[in-house]
């Protein structure tokens, strides 16, 4: 039987009551301190408008508050559904995006990775305004921290680099290390992205590829490997470190960043990106025989206005 929220509401908002249902009726329950009436009133609303977003996220949210998960996990599917219609891909490569949306909200295992896709279609869709929001909103840093480190790393000489710059995006890494350059490659696969890197005139070339098969195809090798918040988007990174070394040049450096994980190897967290524990990283170094220079807590930047907790590592192929 359902709840009669509506006549809840008239108790204390009678105009609003009479209204068509909408999310501003279910928050003046909630702020009535009537959560199970409200819920019934979300429940109207995604009948009513089934692709609103908003409306199902606000819905799961409430029923985890009030302790029905099972709902919640019901209505989640939804909202992958709903959202991995946001991302412009092949009808084929929908179930991998919302297997991928659904695990980063629920409990359940997260795939190895993200899928090419939906990291394609995130980048493409905010290529112009990628800049500006991570600089002025978020505060971010990671280029800048890189480099202040491989600095301080004295096997690192900062002159007559080949540098290949994973997941290079518009080029903020390519910006910081090219005058120590003498080759400079950018690898990414958002096409979008690259166009921007392209018109700083920074890279002696740029590859619209998935980083993994490129490394793995790669017939040169490089003095550094550079990667600025690049593996939030892979959760396992085996095949990453095995064709990073096979990659650089004898003493060759592999730099990048991560957002730290307290205790599991790695994890998809519920804003979409993975993160990484120390002693996962530390294991694979091990394993693909790289000397750590540095593995330090930072931050890159922020989430919420915090600062999102992180790693720098530096490694040297032995």
């Amino acid at each position: 039987m359902r709840v009669n929220w509506r006549a809840v509401l008239e108790q204390t908002n009678p105009s609003a009551a009479m209204l068509p249902v909408t999310l501003h009726a279910a928050q003046l329950l909630i702020l009535a301190g009537h959560r199970t009436e409200a819920a019934a009133a979300l429940q109207d609303l995604v009948e009513r408008y089934p692709s609103d977003l908003q409306a199902h996220q606000q819905l799961a949210a409430l029923l985890m508050r009030i302790a029905r998960p099972v709902e919640a996990e019901q209505v989640l599917k939804k909202v992958a559904l709903i959202e991995a219609k946001y991302y412009a891909a092949q009808p084929q490569d929908m179930a991998g995006i919302v297997a991928f949306l659904e695990s980063s909200m629920s409990t359940s295992a997260a795939p190895r990775t993200a899928p090419a896709t939906f990291v394609t279609s995130l980048f493409d869709q905010n290529a112009e305004r990628f800049e500006s929001l991570l600089r002025e909103s978020l505060e971010y840093k990671a280029p800048e921290l890189l480099f202040a480190a491989c600095q301080k790393v004295s096997s690192i000489k900062l002159e007559s680099l080949q540098i290949l710059d994973l997941g290079c995006g518009t080029g903020m890494v390519g910006e910081v290390f090219r005058p120590y350059a003498t080759q400079l490659v950018g690898v990414d696969l958002s096409t979008k992205m690259l166009e921007i890197a392209r018109r700083k005139s920074v890279y002696d070339a740029l590859h619209a590829a998935d980083i993994v098969p490129y490394l793995q195809g790669l017939t040169q090798q490089f003095s550094l490997i550079v990667a600025a918040d690049v593996f939030v988007y892979i959760g396992d990174l085996d095949s990453v470190f095995a064709a990073a070394k096979k990659s650089l040049t004898p003493g060759g450096h592999f730099a990048f960043t991560v957002e730290a994980s307290p205790e599991a190897d790695y994890f998809l967290q519920a804003v979409r990106r993975y993160a990484h524990s120390k002693s996962y990283l530390e294991r694979l170094a091990r394993q693909y025989q790289f000397e750590i220079k540095e593995l330090d807590e930072t931050s890159t930047r922020l989430e919420s206005l915090r600062p999102v907790p992180s790693y720098l590592a530096i490694l040297q192929a032995r």
